[in-house]
């Protein structure tokens, strides 16, 4: 493992924390990588994104491997959610306006 916990706060939590606190303690970054993907206007969808990705993060945690930073792992991870959400949005939306 290349992550030197002292200098990788997101590695040390992914390794060390429970799912409570590794939660608590990532929604900050999390909301803020999210709303840099799809903006901060709709917070259902923000929060959407964010609990998604968070879930995510819980899920696969075991399949962190130090090869990255872990900060580039839950960025990975956030912006994937992020898409998905929006991207649920978009075709949600689309299918309104099919059936109006």
């Amino acid at each position: 493992m290349s992550s030197n916990t002292a200098s990788d706060p997101v590695a040390h939590l992914l390794r060390t924390a429970s799912d409570e606190q590794l939660v608590r303690e990532l929604f900050p970054d999390v909301q803020r990588i999210a709303g840099s993907v799809i903006g901060f206007a709709d917070s259902d969808l923000l929060l959407t994104a964010a609990h998604d990705a968070l879930l995510n993060v819980v899920r696969y945690r075991a399949t962190f491997d130090g090869r990255s930073r872990g900060s580039t792992w839950l960025y990975t991870l956030t912006v994937r959610a992020a898409r998905r959400a929006a991207g649920r949005l978009s075709v949600g939306y689309a299918e309104t306006q099919l059936f109006d």
